[in-house]
């Protein structure tokens, strides 16, 4: 089954909740954490356990461990919605084996600045909840200009 892709204002004072603590967590990120520029992708996941939603931050140059003796780097960087993901995943972990539950279902929605590249993650958002929502304000590719434009104006 498809996502529901959804293009929503890139607003930080918007309505939109998972827009706006995204973009506010983004340009916090810029301002005090080195390494990471405006036109690093951003995404938000929306998590529900046990009736409680909780948002969990995820940026492109966020670095994730990958196991020991597969690369030279025991770290590796991925777009913005994978490594959301793979926050939320090791957030969850230990509140998942304490319950005996799995994921599916918990993710029911996420906020990307760009629309997911068909050729990785897209395929592995389907694969979270068969129901996501995927929230974006640009398309990829071709609007990548005008999202590092506006990204560089939000952040300074």
């Amino acid at each position: 089954m498809p996502l529901h892709l959804q293009r929503v204002a890139y607003d930080m004072v918007g309505t939109n909740e998972l827009v706006r603590r995204c973009l506010e967590l983004k340009k916090f990120h810029v301002h005090n954490m080195r390494g990471i520029g405006p036109r690093s992708c951003c995404a938000l996941l929306e998590v529900v356990i046990r009736g409680n939603t909780r948002y969990i931050f995820g940026n492109s140059q966020l670095q994730n461990p990958i196991s020991e003796g597969i690369y030279t780097n025991p770290h590796m960087r991925c777009h913005g919605e994978a490594s959301a993901l793979i926050t939320a995943l090791d957030r969850l972990q230990t509140e998942l084996s304490a319950t005996r539950g799995d994921l599916a279902g918990l993710v029911n929605r996420v906020y990307i600045e760009m629309s997911p590249c068909a050729a990785q993650c897209e395929s592995m958002l389907e694969n979270v909840n068969p129901n996501l929502t995927v929230l974006y304000s640009f398309e990829h590719p071709n609007e990548v200009q005008a999202w590092e434009n506006a990204a560089t104006a939000l952040c300074h």
